[in-house]
């Protein structure tokens, strides 16, 4: 029986307080108990152990230490060396065993221990020799099986020159970085005694100490002083936690490996020596200093202000486990990052408090936070952070200075390109060497960043470094990581968009020249009624007749209270070609709301359905009705029938639509022809509706995307058809009309894109050419799951309604697996490789205030391009 069995079985009333009780003293007994069979393992083993059992091929977990030495070598010594060390350090030489779901060490001969030479042929290449290492360094583990340390010995030189290679790989479940110098101190002293005839000083009772550490940590967990880590820990990480996923970053497909690489950087001196003196003049430690500049790249490469870093403690709770080998190392979520525009060093010095707090509490293992918090284990996603961060001032992998002058030791150089990769997504090791001397190793999963992707980001960091050394009282949005070039490139190069447009047409000109192309085509349809372009014209014309006889002239204010429909469509074209602006008033909202639109607007003239309630729009002067065909209905003004003449200029506001407002209350935002042309105009360069598109009118019309919904598809001679009034909300009626309707273009809010992909029918919408995404920021997992089941191409937009629906676009490229975030615009400071993809809509340039940057102001909306109706 098991802790989880008596647990659930206390639970549920099969056992007693005094059964479980009796359970845990056992247990105790047991772990107290030098049982040369079989010992219990830490709670940082436990966790260990069940990532392996969910990822038993990965090889992230391996731990080598390689090394070269171009003393004379014996290798069967070293062999005799080596099993003699492995066999004292008891858990190097185990495997793990599960008994009724609890895992053990168990202790094996030293004949089960791996160990190979290999003669390397003369001429052999350098780095097909490392290679060959790399090779064995990251094969994986069978933990039931394998001992859990391995040693591989490579002969490449000859007898007058000897050169020898050897890597020693270990599981971490038993071996951590501090254990490497510990490692190689008694595996130095043992091969120089053999090599001379004498045996080895037995230190196995001073080493075989874990165990010791296991029912340490127990008695803590059990005491109140795991309690009050507990309770920190718990506070630290209540609430939401974020998951960081970086622009840069791709989504592996589920289940695969992580393929660990590393990139290296070194400092040059000078700005080592700026690092040197900022830390000395302001009183930081190097360690928080670089630890700040990480989390204020992460930040601009993901827009998470919420950052949680996994740093790395020691985890020896005494000078009693120096000379232990072992997994000590526990990791701290360091819970930080940028909460607002402040002075750098401000920035630093808080976090010096949250790490100072973190490591203070550093002793409770962090499986045991990740069980508190029930979170899931998932080893494609580590839980609660998924970047780690460690400083370290001295090597781990160095010789004591009892073995210096040992003849192995004095020759022996340390392979740094053979190291343990891809336990986190990405891992920074800065390292000072001595004074002035910095080399940071930026480790990543392949399976998720480029190599190009990921030196630019170390470049990144140097900038972003050597900038806010240089001006430590900065504020965090005045520091940039960009070169001169790339800001070149993405302000200016990226930025320019201007294109010829129609400056001199309004919305209504280009509605006039589609009537005049287009005539006996049809133009709306809805519920299997339909009008054709020259009646859709006839009846805008008639209605805008009777507005200008009502006094509607340029920039008047004109509301519309309806449900869409023909008249809905007709109505808002006729109050754009009498010069006025429409204000759209759904008839759902609140009476308070409809009437602080039409005060604050002040709009005194409204369009309104035959049966719309007209008793909540008493602030408006004249109501004036449309039948279900669009057409006036009760007193019609001499002459109102007309032809429509009147020529609407481009200055002239063509819409009015109340956004929330940030302040609460709503706030309207008044759009011109021209901007509205000028958008129009892109997107039909950039899309290209044909006079067989069928285009989906769906979106409510307070709602800016309802623009293009309209006017789009009208003057370019494709096919408008309207949903049901309410059918916006409900799948099942949009997939039974986009497939009877042969709708091809299409708009849908992500969630909403969401509850389609929920249904079987959309796979079989199969005349949808194109889909349009904006409104909401668009999920990673969203376009995955479209293309899955569907062709069309999938397009991200974004704006605000004040620049006229969009600014930006990205097309989401074709693929079933999940990738990082969806960009939307070209960020100056956040130049993610896919960003060469994607550009500003014509006639925008993404400038502005930044979280993290300030960006000089753009010109006045460049040009666009012209099309023929």
């Amino acid at each position: 029986m098991n802790e989880d069995q008596i647990l659930a079985g206390f639970k549920a009333g099969i056992y007693s307080a005094e059964d479980v009780l009796a359970f845990y003293e056992r247990l105790q007994d047991a772990s107290r108990t030098d049982a040369p069979d079989r010992y219990p393992l830490s709670e940082g083993q436990k966790g260990l152990w069940l990532l392996h059992k969910l990822r038993p091929d990965s090889d992230v977990y391996n731990v080598p230490v390689c090394f070269r030495t171009s003393a004379p070598f014996d290798v069967a010594v070293f062999h005799e060396a080596f099993e003699l060390v492995v066999g004292r350090h008891t858990p190097l030489s185990s495997v793990v065993v599960e008994d009724e779901g609890t895992p053990y060490l168990v202790p094996r001969t030293s004949g089960d221990i791996r160990f190979r030479h290999q003669p390397v042929p003369s001429g052999l290449p350098e780095e097909v020799l490392l290679t060959l290492v790399r090779e064995q360094a990251k094969a994986p583990f069978d933990l039931a099986r394998d001992s859990l340390a391995r040693a591989f010995v490579y002969s490449t030189g000859s007898a007058d020159a000897p050169d020898t290679l050897v890597l020693l790989v270990f599981h971490h479940l038993v071996f951590d970085g501090a254990s490497t110098p510990v490692l190689l101190r008694d595996l130095l002293q043992a091969y120089e005694a053999l090599l001379e005839g004498r045996t080895p000083e037995d230190t196995s009772g001073r080493q075989d100490n874990y165990n010791a550490f296991v029912r340490w940590e127990a008695d803590l967990l059990a005491g109140p002083e795991g309690a009050r880590h507990r309770a920190f820990w718990q506070d630290t990480l209540a609430g939401p936690l974020p998951v960081l996923r970086l622009g840069i970053e791709r989504a592996p497909a589920p289940g695969t490996t992580a393929a660990g690489e590393t990139a290296r950087l070194a400092l040059t001196p000078e700005l080592a020596a700026e690092v040197r003196d900022l830390c000395a003049a302001h009183g930081i430690k190097p360690a928080v200093l670089f630890l700040a500049v990480y989390e204020l790249l992460l930040h601009r490469y993901s827009g998470e202000r919420d950052l949680i870093v996994g740093v790395p403690s020691m985890g020896r709770p005494g000078a009693a486990y120096d000379d232990s080998v072992g997994y000590f190392v526990n990791m701290v979520p360091v819970r930080h990052g940028v909460r607002g525009d402040e002075p750098f060093t401000d920035f630093v010095r808080e976090l010096t408090l949250v790490m100072a707090d973190g490591l203070d509490h550093a002793a409770y293992p962090f499986p045991r936070m990740v069980q508190d918090l029930s979170l899931r284990t998932d080893p494609d996603n580590s839980p609660v952070f998924q970047v780690s961060y460690v400083f370290q001032n001295k090597r781990m992998m160095h010789v004591t200075d009892e073995v210096r002058g040992l003849g192995l030791a004095r020759s022996l150089r340390f392979v740094d390109r053979i190291s343990q990769e891809g336990e986190f997504k990405l891992h920074l090791e800065v390292f000072e060497n001595a004074a002035d001397d910095y080399t940071l190793h930026l480790k990543y999963d392949a399976q998720r960043f480029d190599a190009e992707t990921v030196e630019r980001f170390l470049d990144h960091y140097r900038r972003l470094l050597r900038s806010l050394v240089a001006e430590p009282r900065q504020l965090l949005s005045e520091a940039s990581h960009l070169s001169d070039e790339e800001r070149h490139q993405l302000l200016d190069e990226w930025n320019d968009t201007r294109r010829p447009y129609s400056d001199d047409r309004s919305l209504p000109d280009l509605l006039d020249a589609a009537v005049a192309r287009h005539g006996h085509r049809t133009a709306l349809e809805l519920g299997g009624r339909t009008l054709t372009y020259e009646e859709l014209g006839a009846r805008v014309d008639a209605v805008a007749c009777e507005l200008r006889h009502r006094g509607v002239t340029a920039d008047t204010v004109v509301g519309v209270c309806m449900e869409r429909s023909f008249e809905m469509v007709i109505g808002l074209w006729a109050i754009m070609k009498a010069g006025g602006a429409y204000l759209p008033l759904e008839p759902g909202y609140p009476a308070e709301r409809l009437q602080y639109m039409i005060e604050d607007s002040g709009a005194r003239i409204l369009l309104a359905q035959t049966g719309t309630d007209t008793s909540v729009l008493s602030g408006a002067d004249r109501v004036i009705r449309l039948d279900a065909g669009g057409r006036l209905t009760g007193d019609v003004s001499d002459g109102a029938v007309a032809p429509a003449t009147t020529t609407v200029d481009p200055g002239h506001l063509a819409y009015v639509i109340y956004t929330s407002g940030s302040t609460g209350r709503p706030k309207g935002v008044m759009v011109e022809h021209r901007a509205a042309v000028n958008r129009m105009e892109w997107m039909q360069n950039e899309y290209a509706l044909g006079t067989d598109d069928v285009v989906l009118q769906k979106t409510p019309f307070s709602f800016d995307v309802s623009v293009w919904e309209f006017v789009w598809p009208l003057i370019t001679g494709a096919r408008l058809v309207l949903a049901e009034p309410a059918g916006h909300k409900d799948p099942d009626h949009l997939i039974s009309l986009i497939r009877s309707a042969g709708v091809t273009t299409l708009h849908f809010v992500p969630s909403m894109l969401r509850l389609m992909l929920d249904q079987d029918g959309w796979a079989r919408c199969t005349s949808v050419r194109q889909v349009f995404c904006s409104g909401e920021a668009l999920p990673p997992e969203l376009p995955a799951r479209h293309y899955a089941v569907h062709g069309a191409r999938l397009h991200n937009l974004y704006g605000p309604t004040e620049a006229a629906i969009d600014v930006s676009h990205w097309a989401c490229p074709p693929s079933t697996e999940p990738t990082g975030t969806v960009p939307i615009a070209a960020d100056p400071e956040h130049p993610a490789p896919c960003a060469r993809r994607l550009r500003p809509a014509a006639g925008r340039r993404l400038r502005g205030r930044t979280a993290h940057r300030r960006c000089r102001p753009g010109p006045r909306l460049p040009e666009q391009p012209r099309f023929d109706a």
